[in-house]
């Protein structure tokens, strides 16, 4: 898969989600944060046939239907490969999973319910200013 094209007309988000009531909260946050298209696809599963798509940032809860912890990340980063940013959205708070998680390929990680007002600010991080630095010519590099 190549790298994300990126429109700032519109945010493609992928929601690696089993929790439906998440789903709903998470996407109306986000809906409601930008001042663009936000169009969100969601699954409860590590479905590889998700790779048919272009996403600008994956949010990736740990446990899902078919994955849990830190084994989700390790497979979301082969499916999705290096150049997608992957924000771990969980409701696990242990320092050392978060730690594992990072080390494991996701570029954040952030605690439902503690760090809800921080997520718009790591998407700005993670997407658009990325979208900027490529636009000016730079590598298109994940950074934290």
């Amino acid at each position: 898969m190549g790298s994300t094209t990126l429109t700032m007309e519109n945010l493609q988000i992928l929601m690696l989600e089993d929790c439906r009531q998440d789903i709903l909260f998470y996407s109306d946050l986000l809906r409601n944060s930008f001042d663009r298209n936000v169009k969100i696809r969601t699954s409860a599963r590590l479905n590889p046939d998700l790779a048919d798509r272009q996403y600008d940032l994956i949010l990736l809860d740990l446990n899902l239907l078919d994955s849990e912890g830190v084994r989700t990340v390790k497979t979301c980063r082969g499916i999705f490969g290096e150049h997608i940013p992957i924000i771990v959205l969980t409701g696990t708070e242990d320092p050392n999973v978060r730690i594992k998680a990072l080390m494991a390929g996701a570029d954040d990680y952030l605690v439902k319910g503690a760090d809800d007002k921080m997520l718009s600010e790591r998407i700005i991080h993670y997407v658009f200013d990325r979208y900027e630095l490529v636009k000016r010519g730079h590598e298109d590099k994940r950074f934290l």
